[in-house]
């Protein structure tokens, strides 16, 4: 009777522990989230400058690159459904919108010497559902 009780008891605090293990794990995530997402949401709804979209582009191709997100044929990143960041920017004078791969193409500083002055508002934003983090942002030339 006793070892039924122990291995009961013994059973419950591993439950327990397993419990309180997996809720620190998506506590943890999601502050982790959080603090990835603020590095770009700060930009939403206020005017910034071109030197500042530069420096955004060049973040977003670098975590691109670290979580080794796939590019099609024309070297434009595959969204994925965890850590895929896709920055367009719109342009005033043409209404056109370049994905970020484009402008990176030609060059963030040639980009910067350009638009250096020039303001952007980030208008749209969206959000990875299995993550939770960025997953999609947008510039528009004000």
């Amino acid at each position: 009777m006793k070892k039924t009780v122990i291995i009961l008891i013994a059973l419950l605090i591993c439950m327990i522990g397993a419990t309180i293990f997996f809720l620190n794990s998506i506590e943890t995530k999601q502050k982790i989230a959080k603090q990835f997402n603020l590095e770009y949401e700060q930009y939403l709804n206020k005017e910034i400058y071109g030197t500042d979209v530069g420096t955004i582009l060049n973040k977003a191709m670098d975590h691109n690159e670290t979580y080794q997100i796939k590019k099609d044929e024309q070297g434009i990143y595959i969204p994925d459904d965890e850590n895929s960041i896709k920055i367009e920017i719109k342009f005033s004078l043409n209404e056109t919108v370049y994905p970020m791969e484009t402008i990176y193409k030609v060059g963030t500083t040639e980009f910067i010497r350009n638009f250096n002055t020039a303001t952007f508002k980030g208008e749209v934003i969206a959000y990875h559902e299995k993550t939770g983090k960025i997953a999609e942002i947008r510039f528009t030339e004000v």
